[in-house]
């Protein structure tokens, strides 16, 4: 449709509603569901499909559930390193290492972005850098500080580029194979490129 470039699934709200509707992180209790929603939406529509998601309590299943959406035709994949159970920030620190193994599983195939504890610039820096993801997002982080992502890192490094215009640029370049794609809408540019 004109004017929708992407849709995105977030299949990581831990919140009450969520559990009363069954959507949300509530629908890691049926793969199999899940399976069929990502796989019909991105056979049906001629538009990329992300996926954001929360961790299971292991780290297997957590790459498991993401290898599933990737094989499924997701093409950019959220990873909130948390549990749907962990829903207070301040008690619960997201798990990075949880993060890092799906970007090792799927990076080379989609771009992965991370999220969870990202409250200040540096922190959304450290996150990249120990996981290796091809961006971040924060929520809470944003709420308090709104230009949390505006600023540079250092000279030479080019400031974040917008969801929208990451998106349209893997849409407009990637391949038919999604498995041979370049992430060409990665979210945070590498040193030296622009933005």
């Amino acid at each position: 449709r004109a004017g929708i470039d992407y849709v995105d699934l977030n299949l990581g709200c831990p919140q009450r509603i969520a559990k009363r509707g069954n959507y949300g992180a509530f629908l890691m209790d049926d793969l199999k569901l899940v399976s069929r929603i990502v796989r019909t939406a991105t056979s049906t529509l001629s538009i990329p499909v992300s996926c954001k998601i929360r961790c299971f309590d292991s780290v297997e299943e957590t790459v498991r559930y993401a290898t599933m959406l990737v094989e499924c035709g997701c093409s950019v994949l959220g990873v909130h390193g948390r549990t749907r159970e962990q829903k207070d920030l301040k008690a619960t620190r997201a798990d990075w290492d949880k993060i890092k193994a799906v970007v090792d599983a799927v990076g080379s195939r989609v771009p992965v972005i991370a999220n969870g504890n990202v409250r200040h610039y540096d922190d959304a820096i450290a996150l990249m850098n120990y996981t290796g993801a091809n961006g971040v997002m924060s929520a809470e982080g944003l709420l308090s500080d709104p230009a949390l992502f505006g600023r540079r890192v250092r000279a030479g490094v080019a400031s974040m580029t917008s969801v929208d215009e990451a998106m349209a640029q893997r849409t407009r370049y990637s391949e038919p194979d999604p498995s041979t794609a370049e992430p060409v809408g990665a979210l945070w540019p590498a040193s030296g490129t622009e933005g």
